[in-house]
């Protein structure tokens, strides 16, 4: 883990002093939550491989949906992945 640090010149600093650019000591950023990622994934997963009923019972456990919400979901997730 390093910092970069770029000489900068302006009127208000000497030119020995220097701003930082970049720090890596953080790592990458992390998604809000992990497990979203993974309930998402797992959603993309059902459609894709046909199992739609399974995917609108998934989504009615998980994010708290009603099956007309459910179904309306798989729908635009099925089309955009450019499934009927």
């Amino acid at each position: 883990m390093s910092r970069v640090l770029v000489p900068t010149i302006s009127p208000q600093r000497e030119p020995a002093d220097a701003m930082l650019v970049h720090d890596d000591r953080s790592g990458p950023e992390k998604p809000e939550t992990g497990k979203s990622n993974c309930l998402t994934a797992t959603l993309y997963g059902l459609v894709r491989t046909g199992k739609k009923a399974e995917a609108i019972r998934f989504l009615q456990k998980t994010r708290s949906r009603t099956r007309k919400e459910a179904a309306k979901k798989v729908a635009v997730i099925a089309g955009g992945l450019g499934m009927k």
